[in-house]
C-alpha cells in the first residue's frame, strides 16, 4: 500500500506539500475541520511500517483548519511512497 492510496477518498481536502524520504513521510494540507484532518492522519495510519504522528492543525482565517502530518518509518524495509 502506497502513501497515495492510503488517503482517505471520501473527505474532500487539499494537499499542499508532500516530503517523501526514506523513513520520513510529511503531509501538509488543508481540510473543512480539525476532525477530518484527525481522519486523514487516522488512514496514513493504515501503512504498514510506519507510525503516524497526530497531526498538528490550526484555523485559517476564513474558514477550515491547516495541518500536518508526519510519520516514521517504524522497520527497515523498502520506501512506500
Amino acid at each position: 500500500m502506497g502513501l497515495l492510496t492510503a488517503l482517505p477518498m471520501e473527505t474532500r481536502f487539499r494537499v499542499v506539500e508532500v516530503q517523501i524520504e526514506p523513513d520520513r513521510l510529511g503531509l501538509e494540507g488543508q481540510a473543512r475541520s480539525h476532525g477530518e484532518a484527525e481522519g486523514i492522519a487516522a488512514s496514513l495510519r493504515t501503512l504498514p511500517d510506519w507510525q503516524v504522528n497526530p497531526p498538528s492543525t490550526h484555523s485559517l482565517r476564513e474558514r477550515g483548519v491547516a495541518f500536518s502530518v508526519t510519520a516514521t518509518r517504524t522497520s527497515s524495509s523498502a520506501p512506500t511512497p
